[in-house]
């Protein structure tokens, strides 16, 4: 079959290859939800590529996440050709094995799962896929909101039937008896799929399966703007490393680029050129192509985040997340989806032992997530190698992630748990035995002397070993003037005409929360910048 597609391609000029597709989206047909979810993309053969250097596409995108994706469908959708570039490999559902981690975060995570700074505090969680994943002036405040109920429709952001499964109703009671105020959070998950037994839920899965089932029904960036702007015509590659933006004259004119790791490189022309490799990758991409700013990898701001567990020997597996909670200092705590390979790595080793009776027990755990906003963390990605960058917490951030961690074992313990883990190698688990006043939960377990003293260990020994990163933002943001930032606030760079940035990087501050909705938000309105560049009627 791959053959044939081989020949049938070179049958076809450059001219055809590259001519954008006059259909509709397939959202707009019959008016109903995308139905083509489970369908695979079609990556460009090795004849494809080499036949496509002969033309000039209208935009490039380098990168296939939240940002790019926005870009490239909305560009795609006035008719101009564009270009995708991943260096990720794709994969469709059925070449990814839902029982397995090591499979999902080998093929799907930058650095095949966990990277972390130069320093090795922060574990850096960035995905490397189709797909991947402010202080705003040029918006005006009207145009921003009506981007964003946009962006919201698109990809289906709603918080109406919502149905929490057990940990968030935990999670709710023990706010509720602490005094603390819950917020349910919007959820961007569609019903893509025709009932069928391989795509329900069953409290009885383990965790990690019902959350890989559910990314394939999920609208995010493959099921929602990339399949808009593949039937709008445009071109993606897959496994292809930029490794240069091609500059002539002051305006970015190409990309050059690796494919598929061979060692020809092949270059491709085009009126503009968007850079979406995120937050890690875009500033080192945009040093290797010669742009000076000062500003270029720093300003690097993440979402501190670590683990605590409980254990409820009464209760069983959970589904994905679907609340948080939040307090006054910004700490943010969640359910956590963590498959046990996973919550073996962001969990202190204590021996071989103690490992396989904590798989034992995986079914009875609740592990939640505290994250903080990263208020001044310290940064400098120009001073690091192989794109690790240089990061570490302030106090402030320190002093919120401990609340946090304190908050969240109160809530543990005050819903019931009998055994509560912290991510500190120092501070041992805590269990509620019968010699313990609050075994039995409620508001005696968090009054219980011996569990008070145990915080205060938690509180003593500081800062867990812990702490991870699933967001990374402001790397090339920004700003009104170039002494400030990478790009103006349409987000083409101050330095070099054509080329633009549309990803976390441009973010001026850490969001606070999921940075999905903004960054696709912003991706919003530099498309329309790109499209009147064009000389199309922008929106």
């Amino acid at each position: 079959m791959h053959e044939q597609q081989e020949e049938d391609t070179k049958c076809r000029s450059a001219a055809a290859l590259a001519a954008p597709n006059t259909k509709k989206s397939t959202e707009d047909e019959n008016n109903k939800p995308y139905t083509r979810v489970t369908e695979p993309y079609r990556m460009l053969t090795l004849y494809e590529a080499q036949v496509l250097q002969a033309i000039t596409f209208d935009v490039i995108v380098v990168g296939s996440g939240a940002g790019a994706g926005v870009v490239a469908a909305q560009v795609a959708s006035v008719g101009e050709s564009v270009l995708i570039i991943e260096k990720g490999k794709y994969y469709s559902p059925d070449e990814l094995d839902p029982t397995s981690e090591l499979d999902t975060m080998t093929k799907m995570y930058d650095g095949h799962g966990i990277q972390y700074n130069k320093t090795g505090t922060v574990g850096i969680i960035a995905g490397s896929t189709l797909g991947g994943g402010i202080y705003i002036y040029f918006f005006f405040e009207a145009t921003f909101k009506r981007d964003l109920a946009t962006v919201k429709a698109r990809i289906g952001v709603t918080n109406k039937g919502i149905k929490h499964s057990k940990p968030n109703k935990i999670l709710k009671d023990g706010c509720a008896k602490l005094g603390v105020s819950t917020t349910d959070c919007p959820n961007s998950t569609r019903d893509f799929f025709p009932p069928r037994k391989s795509h329900r839920y069953s409290l009885n899965k383990p965790h990690h399966q019902q959350q890989q089932q559910q990314q394939h029904a999920s609208s995010g960036t493959p099921n929602t703007w990339l399949r808009d702007a593949e039937a709008y015509g445009a071109r993606i590659m897959d496994q292809t490393e930029v490794t240069k933006v091609l500059i002539k004259d002051g305006k970015a004119v190409g990309v050059e680029c690796v494919y598929k790791g061979s060692k020809t490189k092949f270059s491709y022309t085009s009126k503009i050129v968007v850079v979406a490799a995120g937050s890690m990758h875009t500033p080192t991409l945009l040093k290797k192509s010669g742009l000076k700013n000062k500003h270029i990898g720093r300003h690097l701001k993440v979402h501190p985040t670590t683990y605590v567990q409980g254990y409820y020997y009464s209760q069983d597996g959970s589904a994905p997340l679907q609340q948080q909670q939040h307090d006054g200092s910004g700490t943010r705590i969640h359910v956590a989806p963590l498959p046990p390979a996973v919550s073996a790595m962001v969990f202190p080793w204590r021996g071989s032992l103690a490992l396989k009776q904590s798989l034992a027990k995986a079914k009875y755990a609740m592990p939640l997530a505290i994250s903080t906003t990263d208020m001044d963390g310290y940064d400098d990605m120009t001073a690091a190698t192989k794109d690790m960058a240089m990061w570490r917490l302030t106090r402030q951030d320190e002093a919120a992630l401990i609340h946090g961690v304190i908050r969240a074992c109160r809530i543990l313990a005050v819903t019931g748990a009998k055994e509560i883990v912290s991510s500190q190698m120092d501070v041992e688990p805590f269990v509620f035995d019968e010699q313990t006043k609050g075994n039995g939960g409620g508001l005696e377990a968090v009054k219980d002397p011996a569990f008070n003293a145990w915080l205060d260990q938690i509180r003593l020994v500081g800062v867990p070993d812990g702490v991870y990163s699933m967001h990374q933002m402001g790397s090339c943001r920004m700003a009104q003037h170039p002494q400030k930032g990478v790009t103006k606030v349409t987000g083409e760079t101050w330095e070099i005409n054509h080329l633009y940035v549309a990803d976390t990087s441009l973010f001026m501050t850490a969001s606070g929360v999921d940075p999905l909705l903004t960054v696709e938000t912003l991706a919003y309105g530099v498309a329309r910048h790109i499209i009147s560049r064009l000389g199309k009627p922008s929106w």
